[in-house]
């Protein structure tokens, strides 16, 4: 990975994360595949790596709880919306779904 965070970032960006991907609710979306074989929850872990890293490495200053929340909850739902009839009723009337 192209994205690589020190060990040191690493336990930064855990420590901003701590009450949100460790809450129950947000471990569900490990029981949810996003792509392939990755969880939800793993994809989110791995876009919010990414963000963070930009962050740093751009010199972007954003204000990294905040970056790494909204990171990490980009795609937070519990529901496979691979299969229409388990999404919110919203999103299957307004995307049509394969």
């Amino acid at each position: 990975m192209i994205c690589k965070l020190t060990p040191e970032e690493e336990v930064r960006m855990h420590i901003l994360l701590k009450g949100i991907a460790d809450d129950p609710n947000a471990l569900e979306m490990q029981k949810f595949i996003q792509h392939g074989s990755v969880t939800t929850y793993e994809h989110c872990m791995r876009v919010t790596r990414i963000a963070f890293w930009l962050n740093i490495h751009l010199r972007a200053n954003a204000d990294e709880a905040s970056l790494v929340k909204g990171a990490f909850l980009h795609d937070f739902y519990l529901y496979d919306w691979h299969n229409c009839r388990n999404c919110p009723v919203n999103i299957c009337t307004t995307r049509k779904m394969p």
